[in-house]
This record gives C-alpha cells, structure tokens and sequence, in this order.
C-alpha cells in the first residue's frame, strides 16, 4: 500500500491550483474592450513592431558571427591585437538610442492623445445632452445650442434660486480621431433643465440638472436622457 506523504499533498494542491489559474485565463491586454483600450493595443503592437525591428537583425548578426568565425574558415580574418572601432561603438550605441527615443515619442505621443482632455469629443458632456458622454470623436466638430431660459424669483429658504431652459442641440464630428468611432453624421437633441443657483456657495456654482431626448434614433442610445453637472454659469 502506497503511503500518501506531506509532499505529494502539496504537489497535488499546487498542480491543482495552477490548473485553476489557466482555467480562468483569458486574452487579456491582447483582447482589450472599448475604443481606449483597442487604441492602447495599437500602441503595443506598434512597440513591438519597432523593437523587433532591432532585435531580429541582432540574432541573424549573432548567428552570422558564430557561422563566419568558425575555426574551419580559412577566410575569416583573426585580429587577435583588435581592441577598439569608433564606428562600432557609433554603430552599438546610437542605433539603441535613437530607437529607445523613437520608442518613447510614440508610446507618449499615443497614450497622450487617448485622454479625454485632448481629443475632441461631442456628447452629453460636450454640449449635445441627449447622447451618451464621449459619443463622437473626431479631428473637427460643429456644435449649434437654441436654448431659452426663465429667470424666476423663486427663492427658498434664502438658499437656492431656481430657473429653468429648454433647449435643442445639434452637432456633429468629421475627420478621424485618436479613438476610431464610426461617425453617425449630424445629431440633434431637445429637451428641458431646471437651474439651481448656490446662493451660499462661495464658489458660486450653477447645478444643472436636464432631460434630454435624442431626435435621432440610434442603437444602444437611451430614448431619454438624464444629466446633471454644476457649471460657473446659468
């Protein structure tokens, strides 16, 4: 009868374990969701491809070395007193840096532009109220808000002066972005807000809260729309 030891216990737990781990791998960075991360995914490819670039043409150097300095040929020069080559060291020392300097301007250059501060974006939070945040991106954008506003004298408790708006919004983006979005062409909204002013606020803020309703009918967009967002002005 075979004896079952502390050992074997422990490889079977972490055989076990590591079977359970692989089981719930998936792809990971190379099967990224969203616009952002399908971006980031170029980048990574795009490093890849430049550090192989270098990398490969080193290994075939390395392999032609070995081949051409073999001791069976006659060919091959033996410099035994050679300690020194200003091109060689031009050659080993640039060609890393200057890749090194590329490789960083484009992975700074690309993650740079997938912020939301740099790109130009049309949506519930950039002026078109009845779309999602961030909807459109793109290299140029047009935007056109009628809006009319009523000035009430409501004011309870000395605290909140209460306005309102309705409003129609019509935009669109052209040209290609940092983020790859298919361009739905001219969209438009309307709807209605109230407006609280913070009296007692010391930083003075306007909150807004507004219903908007898309006039265009598009997959996976909300018939209705809410938003709210403080602003510094009505």
């Amino acid at each position: 009868m075979r004896t079952i030891t502390t050992g074997m216990i422990i490889r079977c737990v972490a055989l076990a374990s590591l079977g359970a781990l692989l089981a719930s791998c998936r792809e990971g960075v190379l099967d990224p969701q969203g616009p952002i991360g399908k971006a980031e995914l170029v980048i990574l490819y795009d490093a890849t491809a430049i550090m192989l670039a270098v990398i490969v043409p080193v290994i075939l150097l390395i392999i032609g070395f070995a081949w051409w300095f073999r001791a069976d040929n006659p060919r091959a020069r033996y410099l035994p007193n050679w300690a020194y080559s200003g091109r060689i060291e031009m050659i080993v020392w640039w060609i890393p840096a200057l890749v090194i300097i590329f490789l960083g301007g484009i992975a700074w250059i690309g993650a740079h532009d997938l912020d939301p501060e740099t790109q130009i974006l049309l949506g519930g939070d950039n002026g078109l109220r009845g779309y999602p945040l961030r909807y459109q991106s793109g290299s140029g954008r047009a935007l056109v808000t009628l809006e009319h506003r009523v000035y009430t004298d409501w004011y309870p408790f000395r605290l909140v002066r209460i306005g309102g708006a309705v409003f129609i919004d019509a935009g669109r983006t052209w040209g290609r972005g940092p983020v790859p979005v298919e361009n739905k062409g001219w969209l438009a909204d309307a709807g209605f807000g109230l407006r609280f002013g913070m009296s007692r606020s010391g930083l003075g803020n306007i909150l807004h809260v507004d219903v908007a309703f898309p006039l265009n009918s598009e997959p996976g967009v909300d018939d209705v729309q809410f938003q709210v967002e403080t602003k510094r002005t009505f």
